[in-house]
């Protein structure tokens, strides 16, 4: 008998520990900063993917020069309107040209630390490109935010 009750009272236990951290996940990703960082991180990873794909066989810079445009119209796009939940064709070129003028500070960054270090060493030349995003993400979510909520009032 005791051990069913302990049975019972271990699954009421686990049924409520994974309510209230399932409602807890629920409102952390609500949080336009997590979102944005979500979406920010599968961008980078696609951009890693395309960087790690195409260095082989073209030199660091214009490999980032090109993995950077991909990843960034596709995220600059999804950022809007998941992120902080701008949806419509209402200043849409404006919104995306702000976004677009944010990311090139990041392409910017990094090319200046390709240049300087004139790495063809794939390895490093990924984790570059993780330190520029991390760095410049967050810079760019607070920028961004700032205009959105400017912008919806």
């Amino acid at each position: 008998m005791r051990t069913a009750v302990r049975g019972i009272a271990h699954q009421v236990n686990s049924s409520a520990c994974r309510t209230v951290v399932r409602l807890r996940l629920e409102s952390v990703t609500r949080l336009p900063l997590v979102r944005f960082a979500g979406i920010g991180t599968a961008a980078t990873l696609v951009q890693l993917a395309v960087f790690a794909v195409l260095n082989p066989w073209v030199p660091g810079l214009p490999a980032n020069v090109l993995s950077w445009t991909v990843a960034t119209l596709a995220a600059n796009a999804t950022q809007r309107s998941l992120a902080f939940s701008v949806h419509g064709t209402a200043g849409l070129g404006r919104d995306l040209a702000v976004g677009l003028v944010s990311s090139v500070l990041g392409l910017l960054v990094s090319v200046l630390i390709f240049g300087i270090l004139d790495t063809e060493d794939t390895v490093t030349g990924l984790l570059i490109l993780i330190g520029v995003n991390t760095a410049i993400g967050l810079s760019r979510y607070f920028l961004l935010r700032r205009w959105f909520l400017a912008r919806t009032g």
